[in-house]
């Protein structure tokens, strides 16, 4: 590789992340003053669905592959940390890229720090004030390790703002440069079938007349009693209008254990076309995915999220989403409130569907500063 070239070490470890690396890569490719080893942590990996969502969105494989899944939280962030220095000590990049709030972003920014290799978050500055949710100490912890912070949203940047991060208390670059999931969900538009999805069909389901449902967080279902009340919500609503859910595998493995029964139309995880195309087609989401709720946004759906504090305020104060905790009767309430929402899809809260250019270039203007200072 040319010593002249921006060396980027880029880490995913579960689904949504590829789509957001899957964007920053094809723009990499274009530009010829970049170079990228792709990292795959295997987090959240199926054998079948992840390759099927890697082949789709991507024009090569992953470089490295570091099998981490089936370890809890701690010896994960363990496991990942030891397996990234060594990648860091092989491959000496100039930046490490992490996305999000998993624990493969911790473990892998904890890693860049110690060997001082900078550090890109992509997706900074959120916030939802539940130190509860492993996902809030690992969004606050990355942002402040960070060397650049590149936030999806203004009001991302604001958070920011308000926690002395642009001031000489906490130096680094933070930036707004858009999602990279609008990017992904624009790019990959004209290739979702026109034609009524086999899923539909084979489900007995009709466009516009069903709600797109997924859950995978842990406060969510590995929690008996949350379980057991959104199990008991979705069955109800599903008595009125069909529920559509591709069951993440950590929900099955729990739904089983706690001996609790789905009465929806459920399948097996989803490509990601296949999740375009279904989302394209439904009436509404129920989620307690921060991604899925984007997406929704984009799509022009309105959405309910399984979270007590909203992930994308931005969303809920355009009346576009609304949020419950795992409550039957609030889940209850709170999907007819959705359901007579005004929503207005129209601001363009994030980005125009360009963020991977605008992270290049934020990127290339601090590695030219960082050059310039050392000279």
């Amino acid at each position: 590789m040319s010593n002249n070239k921006i060396k980027l070490l880029t880490v995913i470890g579960a689904r949504p992340q590829l789509m957001k690396a899957a964007m920053l890569s094809k723009s990499i490719d274009m530009s010829d003053d970049f170079n990228e080893i792709l990292v795959h942590t295997g987090q959240h990996y199926d054998p079948a669905m992840s390759s099927s969502i890697i082949s789709e969105l991507f024009n090569r494989k992953p470089d490295y592959f570091l099998n981490s899944g089936g370890k809890d939280e701690i010896s994960m962030t363990a496991y990942i940390l030891e397996q990234t220095k060594k990648l860091i000590l092989k491959e000496n990049p100039n930046y490490i890229v992490v996305y999000g709030d998993t624990t493969s972003t911790l473990a892998v920014a904890l890693a860049a720090k110690k060997l001082h290799i900078p550090l890109i978050h992509v997706e900074s500055g959120v916030r939802n004030y539940d130190l509860s949710m492993p996902e809030e100490f690992n969004r606050i912890v990355v942002d402040r390790i960070s060397d650049i912070n590149i936030c999806v949203t203004e009001h991302s940047f604001e958070n920011l703002r308000r926690e002395a991060f642009v001031t000489k208390e906490i130096p680094g670059m933070v930036t707004v440069c858009g999602d990279l999931m609008l990017d992904c969900f624009k790019f990959f538009q004209s290739h979702i079938s026109k034609s009524l999805s086999s899923i539909l069909t084979q489900n007995g389901l009709n466009t516009k007349n069903y709600i797109l449902f997924t859950i995978h967080r842990q406060s969510n279902v590995d929690n008996k009693e949350s379980l057991k009340n959104i199990v008991k919500a979705l069955n109800k609503i599903h008595s009125h209008i069909p529920v559509l859910i591709p069951l993440h595998h950590r929900t099955r493995m729990r739904l089983e254990q706690f001996n609790l029964k789905l009465e929806c139309c459920v399948i097996d995880p989803v490509s990601y076309l296949d999740s375009l195309s279904l989302l394209r087609d439904c009436k509404f989401v129920i989620t307690d995915s921060g991604g899925l709720v984007r997406e929704a946004f984009f799509a022009k759906k309105v959405s309910l999220s399984i979270l007590e504090d909203a992930v994308w305020p931005e969303i809920s104060n355009l009346k576009a989403s609304v949020n419950t905790r795992p409550n039957t009767e609030e889940i209850e309430a709170k999907f007819l409130e959705m359901s007579n929402l005004e929503p207005d899809f129209k601001k363009l809260i994030f980005g125009n569907g360009d963020a991977a250019k605008k992270i290049l270039t934020d990127i290339r203007l601090h590695f030219s500063k960082v050059k310039l200072k050392n000279e």
